[in-house]
C-alpha cells in the first residue's frame, strides 16, 4: 500500500517552554499547524538585544491512513525556510528512546549534526524506518537563533518535510 503525504503527521511535544525535556513526550492531540507562529513566538527588539536561541521538539509518524505500511530510508527536510536573514532555523533528530523525556544533556546525543538542510537531498536520513502509532514517532528537535542586535523578528513558519520509500 502506498503512502500519502496526508498519512505523514506532524505533532508537538507535549510542552512549548524551555526546560530539561525540550517539550517532553508527543502530545497526539496537538498537531503541527502550517500557520506563522505555531511553534515560534514573535521577538520584540529587547529581546533580540543579545541574540536568542528556543528550542522546540515536534514528531513525526505515520497515520492510521498507512495502515500497516512501513516507510524506509525516511528523508527530513525544510520546504519553507525563515522569513528574514536575522532568523535561522536548525534541526536534528536524536538517537534516544522516541517517547522518552530527555535531558537537555540528551541534545548532544544526536544521530546527525544540526542541519539547515532546505532540499531533500542534504536532508537528514532517519536511523529507522517508520512505521505507523504514536510509540514509533521520531522526535525532531528544532532550534531557532537570532542574531544579537538584530532588532525584532517576526517568525515565519518553517514547514518540514518527510519522504522515503514503501516497504
Amino acid at each position: 500500500m502506498a503512502i500519502a503525504a496526508t498519512d505523514i503527521l506532524y505533532y508537538h511535544g507535549l510542552t512549548t517552554a524551555e526546560g530539561a525535556d525540550h517539550g517532553g513526550g508527543i502530545n497526539t492531540l496537538d498537531a503541527v499547524a502550517t500557520t506563522a507562529n505555531d511553534l515560534y513566538d514573535n521577538v520584540s527588539g529587547d529581546e533580540a538585544l543579545a541574540g536568542d536561541h528556543e528550542f522546540r521538539k515536534v514528531f513525526v509518524m505515520l497515520g492510521a491512513g498507512a495502515g500497516a505500511s512501513v516507510l524506509t530510508s525516511p528523508v527530513l527536510w525544510m520546504t519553507t525556510t525563515e522569513g528574514t536573514t536575522a532568523e535561522r532555523i536548525y534541526f536534528t533528530t536524536g538517537t534516544e528512546s522516541k517517547q522518552s523525556n530527555l535531558a537537555n544533556t540528551a541534545l548532544t546525543h544526536i544521530s546527525t549534526a544540526w542541519t539547515r538542510a532546505i532540499a531533500k537531498t542534504a536532508g537528514i536520513t532517519f536511523a529507522a524506518n517508520m512505521s505507523s502509532g504514536s510509540l514509533n514517532a521520531i522526535a525532531i528537535w528544532q532550534c531557532r537563533v537570532i542574531d544579537a542586535s538584530s532588532g525584532s523578528v517576526a517568525s515565519d513558519r518553517v514547514d518540514l518535510k518527510v519522504e522515503g520509500d514503501t516497504a
